[in-house]
């Protein structure tokens, strides 16, 4: 039985390209098993400049970037392909402002729990800091 894979659209920052393709490039085998295609945009300008902006499975949306929404919202309303968006932030009030988004039956997703260590970390160095001045 073969799989098909993922076509995914990252939503992010203006240095979000680069970051986030960095993390990619640190599971290229794993994400290459299961995406054909992706792309990033982080304005209005490079998502309309999108030859095909229909034909994402996936989009992984940053919050607090200006483009989120308007994407979020276009993709809901007009992509039939679109079918999981996966939240690069924490919290959903940003994707649930968008109704389209919220009253549709497209899933949302997070990595909860992916920086537990790293921030208990940052605590008990500001905590170090503070006491100890290290």
């Amino acid at each position: 039985m073969e799989s098909t894979k993922l076509r995914v659209l990252f939503c992010v920052g203006p240095k979000g390209p680069a970051k986030t393709q960095s993390l990619v490039d640190m599971v290229k085998d794993r994400f290459d098993a299961q995406v054909e295609a992706y792309d990033f945009v982080s304005n209005q300008e490079e998502y309309d400049a999108l030859a095909d902006k229909h034909s994402y499975d996936c989009v992984c949306v940053q919050l607090g970037t200006t483009i989120s929404g308007p994407v979020l919202k276009d993709q809901t309303v007009n992509s039939k392909r679109f079918k999981w968006c996966h939240s690069l932030s924490a919290g959903a009030d940003g994707y649930l402002a968008v109704q389209e988004f919220r009253e549709s039956d497209i899933p949302l997703t997070n990595a909860k729990g992916a920086f537990d260590t790293i921030l208990g970390e940052f605590v008990a160095l500001g905590v170090l800091f503070h006491t100890k001045h290290v």
